[in-house]
């Protein structure tokens, strides 16, 4: 078994034990129920003045073999009754991909 299998089985086994239902839907329709491990985690900048403030980075770690085609910039999820449209795509290559996204309001 090679590095990258071992690296996918454990994100696998994560998302599974851990992971948080997600409806996608692609910018181009196609609609589905994935799973993946989301964090509303927040981030703080300091601005050259040296004032603070807080913004959310909200993200969804999937493993990108549960999708028919990969997700792109423009696709949406619903997590916990809020909507999300993916800004970015960072995938880790292993299999996996961290997705970007900021809530729809």
């Amino acid at each position: 078994m090679s590095f990258d299998e071992l690296m996918l089985g454990a994100v696998r086994q994560t998302i599974s034990l851990m992971g948080t239902s997600a409806n996608y839907t692609r910018l181009l329709g196609e609609s589905y129920t994935v799973r993946g491990i989301f964090s509303g985690r927040f981030r703080q900048t300091i601005t050259a003045e040296g004032g603070r403030f807080t913004t959310s980075l909200p993200t969804l770690g999937v493993v990108l073999s549960d999708f028919s085609i990969a997700p792109a910039q423009g696709d949406r999820f619903v997590i916990a009754s809020l909507l999300y449209e993916v800004t970015e795509v960072q995938e880790d290559g292993y299999g996996g991909a961290t997705l970007i996204l900021r809530e729809v309001v």
